[in-house]
């Protein structure tokens, strides 16, 4: 499957700049008021019943010291921007398809070192439901794609952090692009970002002893670049970013109203809890963090919320998504192998007579060795089956 060309030369010269990646084998926070598109909100209004959330705060299972992930730097939230703030974990959707791939987030211990699918496809006579796979040598999912140009990619560094990710939504003309380049000790150097002919670059900057001190965001569309943004950082006394004050200017270099703020709250233990983006007085969104994760991502105007719950080897146990018009529950049953057995999934549509419920149970068939053999899913009595394939020849279009 060949890797997709759609991104703008100016990113393709920018890929051999990132730092620590690793061979081919999360979005990022947005702009102004709007949220990362790392997690887009469905429109959906505010369950009434409690949405999984951080649960409650247990130890996290130690690496062994001979694991990759043992000889990596540990991250450091407090002193990461929150552009660099990224999850590599592929959206809920995707991971449906490649749960292992998914697992690959797990500490290296606690990952199923299975095969992993090349091609998942509904065997029913002209169902256009046929999705193709890549994972690099960690099994890690890099690549996928599916019907109505529905593209995503994924590049990781050598300790697993996200370098680069592409996309190209189902249905969609738009494409995005993001790039993160950091030092070999992980250090955040740079994020490059284009939407369609868009294009823009963060650079931040540090004093003499690598504290930062602020950052440069740049169109790249015109030249010269014109400075879009500009990020001024307040650190508390352990180096750790408490507060983002964020200027903003149009392309004749006249302030507009797109100026806003971050504060960030930091628990006893310095792990960093919450970061609150506020413009124009108002708070745009809210983002809290557990154990290094992110696990709830709201709107300030209470319109939209999504969490995450995880549980002690990393693995997702729960996802929840609700809006204006939608809300989405997921929860996900394992084997004491790690492998994923069941996701049980309920959707809240908004129609002209009230609130219309769906159920979904998804159901995972293995082989002998561990690897998916199909998947069922089920809707009252209505269902549909994938299959999954280890060894795929190219398709029609040479992929």
């Amino acid at each position: 499957m060949a890797q997709r060309s759609w991104v703008s030369f100016g990113v393709a010269v920018f890929l051999g700049l990132v730092g620590c990646a690793a061979p081919p084998e999360e979005r990022a926070a947005g702009e102004g008021e709007a949220p990362p598109r790392e997690a887009p909100p469905v429109q959906g209004p505010p369950a009434e019943e409690a949405a999984p959330g951080a649960g409650p705060e247990l130890p996290q299972e130690e690496a062994p010291s001979g694991s990759p992930e043992a000889l990596c730097p540990a991250a450091n939230l407090g002193a990461t921007p929150t552009e660099a703030i990224v999850d590599p974990r592929p959206d809920p959707r995707l991971c449906a398809f490649s749960p292992d791939g998914c697992d690959a987030h797990r500490p290296s211990h606690a990952r199923r070192a299975v095969p992993r699918p090349c091609r998942v496809y509904d065997p029913t006579p002209y169902s256009s439901g046929d999705y193709r796979l890549q994972h690099d040598a960690s099994g890690r999912l890099t690549q996928f794609e599916g019907p109505h140009d529905w593209y995503e990619g994924f590049t990781y560094d050598a300790c697993g952090r996200l370098a680069q990710h592409g996309e190209s939504p189902i249905g969609s003309m738009s494409t995005y692009f993001d790039a993160w380049e950091r030092t070999g000790e992980g250090q955040f150097l740079r994020w490059r970002f284009a939407q369609n002919s868009s294009e823009k670059e963060m650079t931040v900057e540090r004093d003499a002893q690598g504290a930062l001190l602020g950052a440069t965001v740049v169109s790249l569309v015109f030249s010269p670049p014109y400075v879009l943004e500009k990020h001024a950082y307040t650190l508390d006394a352990q180096g750790r970013i408490a507060r983002t004050e964020v200027i903003s200017r149009n392309g004749e270099g006249q302030l507009t109203e797109h100026a806003w703020q971050e504060t960030r709250r930091y628990g006893a233990s310095g792990a960093l809890e919450e970061i609150r983006r506020e413009a124009n007085g108002k708070v745009s969104w809210v983002q809290e963090f557990s154990q290094g994760r992110r696990v709830r991502f709201a709107g300030g105007d209470g319109s939209w919320e999504t969490r995450w719950t995880y549980g002690l080897s990393g693995e997702l146990l729960a996802y929840a998504n609700q809006g204006q018009t939608q809300r989405l529950q997921v929860s996900y049953q394992y084997g004491e192998d790690g492998r994923l057995l069941q996701a049980a999934q309920t959707v809240w549509a908004r129609t002209s007579e009230g609130w219309r419920e769906s159920q979904f149970l998804s159901e995972y068939s293995y082989a002998g060795d561990g690897r998916i053999l199909s998947r069922k899913d089920r809707m009252g009595t209505t269902t549909s089956s994938y299959v999954y394939e280890y060894a795929c020849e190219p398709d029609a279009s040479g992929r």
